[in-house]
């Protein structure tokens, strides 16, 4: 017994060292050790979320809803009194919760095991691994992380950060010194702040909670009490009101994190504390233990202990096995958040319904039109997606911001330095101010978002900059310049990129794009009614063939002597077949090139559309015109519009324009690849009649592609 006993004086001794309540020349010495180890840990804790924070170390989100309540600060705030209500809110609610828990002690463990008799509780070190047994043994729909906001490696979908309104950061010191668990700054993570005991403060929490506002502006503050429900007579577990207790001398017995909080509920209860039994988190109870309480209890005539519903779990056994000169009882606690229109939405946040934070896309545009559509179909998929895991009040807000840099100098260096950059850039953000127009920035700082969505090398390193900020999923779509793909938590990329699969990697055939039945019904109703076409038949014996023509890059250009082929077979074609041209540009087209389609098509009865984007863009153009068309005509240097041709599910055909280099390039590859599925077929334009008329004539069955399905699921 003697080992045990020095261990449980340390332990008191210690933690007065941390929270300040010893003095003279051995404390601080003590105290400076402590300060050196907390150097070392915080060093630790700051490289570990470094490392979470570049994507070096991965997370885990289990395919359910994950609910963290965790702290900033070791024990003592109430997290099971929260959990406790978590679980009785979401089971009125219908739903299937699983409790997650450490299992320190094992007192946890049992307790919410005798309140929730039909609730999984899984303990154990390996959260990752309870939570999978959560859904395949148990079928849950949602986790309940108790304690989870240091496990870092749990993705979550609401961060619940209990902070004791009493004593919230202690000396501010990281452990061992304080009581902190990791530095302040880590409070941005939060969704949720949770301020218990507030009727036990003894000073105003309004500069708890302007400070808790510096660190983190989004989160909402809520205040809850702990309220005494019920007195259980320990071994039996015969029930009595807590108001029993008022005007009676009690005896204390409390081996939690906090035992005066508790001491202080029970003075409130109008008991009259006469003796004080305080023990460390989670002590083992032994008999002597029970013995030496007895026998004070005896000596200042006692006759009722109290102590805590965790206490009993350790009590009870030994209860059970002796008899022993007084009552002791075992108080519950329950959790009420303070006000009504505060406890609704609390609650609300918790199901998942909160109409006041709705869910927010944010779509990065770098102003070119192919990659806006492409970045505006993935944000569809996950609003679908998102919508249909919800209730059905959820909200999920699209917002476009277009990101304007100060020049080509301040795009690179921004490149560059995003290579070095890391979650602690989000109280900063010098170079993001420095690299963009004021008015830019401006807007993307003041646009929330829970997902980051970007098209294009050029945007990925101010994707990565927001997701810092916000604390946001960051999608980017092809492969991100300069930055590792493991900094991304979804990179989504043609297999033509030769991308190496990887569990972040998502390779598609055809780039994203926003083309499905009902958008091109929606475009081609509105381009008709701009071009005033009121006998217009689709799909009748005349076919209409739709021309999309885009321009020079960096391995392709336009050539007039190109484009006078591709004219004079699709006006053949057009009096063979009698057949309709609708015609568009793009703004990349030469001035050569758009000049040659206007003195072959501005007169040409069979041309009812020629539009030359860099004079007069329609929005709708391209849309309607796939949506018109029963043959597409695309050149092959562009990925998007070949895409968008493929997903309208059109008997497509392509030509490419004049390469100006002799290696291989990633458009042929996509060709290929997409012909060799029967998706489309690339065409000379010496045989650019034939192959319309056959294709006419046979009108093979038109093959689908899947990508939007792989989308979803990815």
């Amino acid at each position: 017994m003697a080992p045990k006993r020095i261990t449980e004086n340390f332990k008191k001794y210690y933690i007065d060292l941390v929270k300040d309540r010893r003095k003279g020349a051995a404390a601080a010495l003590f105290c400076f050790f402590l300060l050196l180890f907390s150097f070392i840990y915080g060093f630790l804790v700051r490289l570990i979320l470094f490392c979470y924070g570049i994507k070096l170390f991965k997370s885990y989100k289990p395919d359910c809803r994950v609910i963290s309540v965790g702290n900033i600060a070791w024990g003592g705030t109430g997290k099971t009194p929260l959990v406790e209500a978590l679980v009785r809110f979401l089971k009125q609610e219908g739903r299937n919760p699983a409790i997650l828990i450490r299992g320190y002690g094992k007192d946890e463990v049992y307790m919410l095991k005798d309140k929730f008799k039909d609730v999984p509780v899984l303990a154990g070190r390996d959260r990752i691994k309870t939570a999978a047994d959560a859904l395949r043994r148990y079928c849950a729909d949602t986790v309940i992380l108790d304690d989870g906001f240091q496990h870092w490696r749990m993705g979550r979908d609401l961060d619940i950060v209990l902070i004791d309104s009493q004593l919230p950061f202690g000396n501010r010191r990281l452990i061992p010194r304080g009581i902190l668990r990791e530095p302040l700054s880590s409070l941005k993570r939060a969704d949720v702040f949770l301020l218990t005991r507030r009727d036990l403060a003894k000073e105003g929490i309004e500069p708890l909670k302007k400070e808790l506002r510096r660190y983190n502006r989004n989160a909402p503050v809520y205040e809850a009490m702990h309220l005494p429900c019920s007195l259980r007579s320990l071994p039996c577990g015969e029930k009595t009101e807590p108001s029993a207790i008022k005007n009676q001398r009690i005896a204390v017995l409390a081996g939690i994190e906090n035992p005066r909080s508790f001491t202080g509920t029970l003075s409130l209860l109008g008991a009259e504390v006469s003796l004080k039994f305080y023990f460390c988190d989670h002590h083992r109870y032994s008999k002597k233990d029970l013995k030496t309480i007895e026998r004070l209890c005896l000596e200042n005539r006692i006759e009722t202990v109290i102590t805590t519903e965790k206490d009993a779990a350790r009590l009870i056994p030994l209860l059970e096995s002796g008899r022993y000169k007084f009552k002791i009882l075992a108080l519950g606690i329950e959790l009420k958040i303070a006000g009504d229109e505060q406890e609704k939405s609390f609650y609300s946040l918790v199901s998942g319904k909160s109409s006041k934070r709705p869910y927010s896309i944010l779509i990065l545009s770098d102003g070119k039109a192919g990659h806006l559509n492409q970045s505006k179909a993935l944000a569809g998929i996950i609003q679908k997606r998102k919508l249909g895991q919800g209730a059905r009040d959820a909200r999920v807000d699209t917002k476009i911001v277009e990101v304007k840099f100060r020049n080509g100098f301040c795009r690179l260096l921004l490149n560059l330095g995003s290579v070095f950059s890391a979650p602690a850039c989000r109280s900063c953000l010098a170079c993001l101010r420095f690299c963009l127009k004021k008015d830019s920035f401006r807007e993307l700082m003041e646009t929330p978002a829970n997902v980051i969505v970007s098209a294009g090398s050029s945007l990925s390193s101010v994707n990565l900059f927001l997701s810092y900020k916000n604390s946001a999923r960051n999608v980017v779509l092809m492969r991100p310049s300069f930055l590792g793909l493991g900094r991304f938590d979804l990179v989504i990329a043609p297999e033509h990129d030769r991308i190496k699969p990887r569990d972040n990697v998502l390779l598609t055939r055809i780039a994203p794009n926003i083309i499905d039945r009902q958008y091109l019904q929606e475009q081609a109703n509105i381009l008709k009614e701009k071009l005033h076409i009121t006998d217009y038949t689709l799909h009748n014996d005349n076919p209409t063939i739709g021309v999309l023509i885009g321009g020079d890059t960096a391995e392709y250009r336009l050539t007039r002597e190109l484009i006078n082929k591709v004219i004079s077979r699709l006006k053949v074609a057009a009096d063979n077949l009698n057949c309709r041209l609708l015609i568009s540009t793009s703004r990349r087209t030469p001035k050569a090139v758009e000049g040659l389609l206007k003195e072959n098509f501005a007169d040409f009865p069979r041309c009812k559309l020629l539009l030359i984007a860099n004079e007069k863009n329609i929005p709708e153009a391209v849309g309607g015109i796939l949506g018109l068309s029963d043959i597409i005509l695309v050149s092959g240097e562009s990925i998007s519009m070949v895409s968008e041709a493929v997903s309208a599910e059109k008997y497509t055909l392509v030509f490419n324009p004049q390469k100006r280099t002799r290696a291989s390039t990633k458009q042929e590859r996509f060709l290929e690849k997409l012909e060799k599925e029967g998706l489309l077929k690339v065409v000379q334009p010496d045989g650019l009649l034939s192959e319309i008329k056959n294709l006419w004539k046979e009108k093979p069955c038109k093959k689908k592609i899947q990508d939007k399905e792989a989308l979803y699921r990815g």
